[in-house]
């Protein structure tokens, strides 16, 4: 059997999650409005299949995150913030080709620029900052994390790792959002341009919360 029958109910779970955040989305299209940044901050964690995705990652793997251990608040909030930074990433890299198909400002950028009240190109740098401050504090909290979890979720919290990393990665070549005259997304040390900190919302805010680093009791 590929799936356990508790992996199985994860996904099910995940599953109802996207599609009840894909009416989410239509209901925005279908009156023209832009969400929130913190309506949208929680909603990017479903409505991409991202999480979905991170379910499968130990099936795929053929072990098991425990039962014990995959709810715990830390790893719970690892989960998230990748779920949350694979959908911003691709928010980012696809802007130019999305909006060539069309407008309807479901995503990191645009959600920014009008909650902000700027134009998307002003609003690109503050939409960077608050990826790179989830990302600082993913790091964080992995590094802590994996001192009190089992082999099995520190294997999972790795294949979320790679999943950030290889999303940049692919998002660097892929020609899916290649741009005519430039490359799309380019993978750095340094940011180019002097970006301030950008608050997270209420929604999210509990991901730098120190208390959740704590072990099951």
């Amino acid at each position: 059997m590929l799936a356990s029958p508790v992996q199985t109910a994860r996904r099910v779970h995940a599953m109802k999650g996207y599609f009840s955040y894909q009416v989410w989305e239509a209901a925005f299209r279908s009156t023209g409005t832009t969400p929130t940044l913190d309506q949208y901050a929680v909603a990017r964690i479903r409505n991409g299949s991202m999480e979905l995705c991170a379910m499968t990652l130990d099936i795929a793997e053929g072990y098991e995150v425990p039962a014990t251990e995959i709810d715990l608040p830390a790893v719970r909030a690892l989960t998230e913030m990748t779920c949350s930074l694979v959908g911003w990433d691709n928010d980012i890299a696809s802007y130019y080709k999305e909006h060539e198909r069309g407008d309807d400002r479901i995503n990191l950028v645009d959600v920014i620029a009008n909650q902000d009240g700027v134009t998307p190109e002003n609003a690109l740098p503050s939409a960077i900052a608050f990826r790179d401050a989830v990302l600082a504090r993913y790091i964080e909290l992995r590094d802590q994390t994996e001192t009190f979890v089992s082999s099995q979720t520190r294997q999972y919290i790795g294949g979320l790792s790679a999943w950030i990393r290889g999303n940049l990665d692919w998002s660097a070549n892929t020609a899916r959002y290649r741009l005519p005259d430039r490359t799309t997304v380019a993978v750095s040390d340094e940011r180019d341009c002097h970006i301030r900190e950008y608050p997270q919302p209420p929604g999210i805010a509990w991901w730098a919360n120190d208390p959740i680093t704590a072990p099951a009791a």
